[in-house]
């Protein structure tokens, strides 16, 4: 993964983790990204995952060409270290 996949990635777990606790206020961060990981699990197409995302992110995200939509999922269901 190149450093400018690797700052996403990282830029967007903290997203995730702000703005889905902002999402659902009756669930605690710890849900939220729980909640996140589940459906980036059983995903099948990358517009499974965009609710779950912070509206920046989500929209950088559904400006892609449909076609790198599988690239970025795969790159969202990969473990982070």
């Amino acid at each position: 993964m190149s450093i400018r996949g690797s700052l996403a990635v990282g830029a967007l777990a903290g997203s995730i983790l702000a703005s889905a606790a902002l999402a659902a206020d009756s669930k605690s961060p710890t849900q939220a990204y729980m909640d996140y990981l589940d459906a980036v699990r059983k995903a099948s197409s990358l517009s499974d995952v965009l609710p779950y995302l912070p509206a920046e992110y989500r929209g950088m995200l559904e400006a892609r060409p449909k076609k790198d939509h599988p690239e970025w999922l795969a790159r969202l269901k990969r473990p982070q270290a």
